[in-house]
């Protein structure tokens, strides 16, 4: 692995789905807890932030497919 590439959590497509679908709820569920709080508020800051955090999670995560394309289907070449 080079420098400047980061390993990444391989799921198969199902299970990313299931995990995609449920951490963007997470995160609408905490910023809605946010705004009930009081978005200018501190603690409806933190749930804001900690509900864009939880739905963007998924970012890091690859499917198994997507990995099997990243590297040329050259197990070689990770």
């Amino acid at each position: 692995m080079s420098e400047g590439e980061r390993r990444a959590v391989a799921l198969s497509p199902r299970a990313y789905g299931w995990l995609d679908r449920t951490t963007k709820l997470l995160g609408v569920a905490l910023v809605g807890a946010g705004l009930e709080v009081g978005g200018g508020t501190a603690g409806g800051v933190i749930l804001a932030v900690a509900g864009a955090a939880a739905a963007l999670a998924t970012v890091f995560v690859q499917r198994d497919d997507e990995r099997d394309r990243s590297t040329d289907g050259d197990p070689t070449n990770e």
